[in-house]
């Protein structure tokens, strides 16, 4: 899935994304060069209504307590209010692939994806509102992040970061990157500075950018990678990961001054994580990858999903289950003992 440059599936117009190996459009299908034409009209636009949504192709998902809100292809949002047992596809005025979630609490929470979109919602997920949308960029989101209910950034495709200070009713477009990489992944490094939140934003090419300021300023981090980093995460010990293509993991106790190369026991892309409250470590891919650290560990363990559906993300519910999100919908699993999965 994707070449050896970081540089994603070559001379693949947009309109074959959700095509292209089921989520190359989400995670690795963006091409530089091509016409991106593409298959939508000026009318207004609806998520259509899918029996079988629970089971569609799904990119990504975010939970607060028994709440928790997944998104995919065609518009679809589900959401589920007794911890991931069940699941109701909400409509909402889109029908463009949605890539990220983000809940920042019980009513107030965000979804991005394809064309730019950005959509709000303010009682739970049970209704959404469009507040931003950009087909003519032809740059997708693929990840978000808010510090709290009013400010918070999008990023994506061909360098795109957007931020809002007030809560989505303007979103403000920023270059920080003049080579424009695709960023795919943002996420916190916990700890709470004197001007902000720290932050780690990786993408295409290794980039690995830092900021300590909540996203008013970065600075870049050299990496050991040249090829794409589809995420991040920070331990509970403070430890840095990032990750992505062919197996890719690196790990930072400096924040970032040196990596450490780690093995996954895979060549399969990895495109998202977890992070459990004992510090156990979950990373998901294509190939059915699964891949899980405790907090006892130096080494990531590999467990078999049968069938070896492509993951793009995981949710932790509350009782303890992992919610697998990708090819085949949203699926409930108990993770066993690493032990002798490796």
């Amino acid at each position: 899935m994707g070449g050896t440059g970081g540089q994603g599936v070559q001379s693949c117009p947009p309109v074959f994304f959700a095509v292209l190996l089921l989520v190359a459009a989400a995670l690795i299908g963006l091409s530089r060069g091509v016409d991106g034409r593409r298959l939508t009209s000026d009318l207004p636009e609806q998520s259509w209504n899918a029996p079988l949504a629970e089971k569609s192709l799904l990119l990504a998902g975010d939970r607060i307590g028994d709440l928790a809100i997944v998104v995919g292809e065609r518009g679809h949002v589900l959401r589920s209010e007794d911890d991931g047992v069940t699941w109701s596809q909400i409509p909402v005025p889109t029908r463009s692939m949605l890539c990220a979630v983000e809940m920042v609490d019980a009513r107030r929470g965000w979804v991005g994806g394809h064309d730019a979109v950005i959509l709000a919602t303010t009682d739970g997920g049970l209704t959404w509102q469009l507040q931003h949308r950009e087909q003519e960029w032809e740059s997708p989101i693929f990840d978000l992040w808010f510090e709290d209910a009013n400010h918070g950034i999008a990023v994506g495709g061909y360098g795109l970061f957007l931020e809002t200070l007030d809560g989505g009713s303007t979103w403000k477009r920023r270059t920080i990157d003049e080579e424009e990489p695709h960023f795919y992944g943002i996420a916190s490094d916990g700890v709470i500075g004197g001007s902000g939140e720290g932050l780690i934003l990786v993408g295409e090419f290794g980039t690995v950018l830092s900021s300590k300021d909540s996203g008013s300023s970065w600075k870049p981090i050299e990496c050991p990678y040249a090829g794409t980093l589809f995420g991040a995460l920070v331990a509970t010990t403070g430890e840095w990961f990032i990750f992505g293509l062919r197996g890719n993991i690196f790990s930072s106790s400096d924040q970032g001054k040196t990596w450490q190369a780690l093995e996954s026991h895979t060549e399969a892309s990895l495109f998202s994580s977890a992070r459990h409250e004992d510090g156990t470590i979950t990373l998901v891919g294509s190939e059915g990858v699964l891949l899980h650290r405790d907090s006892a560990s130096s080494s990531f363990s590999r467990i078999e999903v049968p069938g070896r559906p492509l993951l793009s993300a995981v949710l932790l519910m509350q009782d303890g289950r992992e919610i697998l999100i990708g090819q085949g919908g949203v699926r409930g699993v108990n993770i066993p003992s690493a032990e002798g999965n490796r």
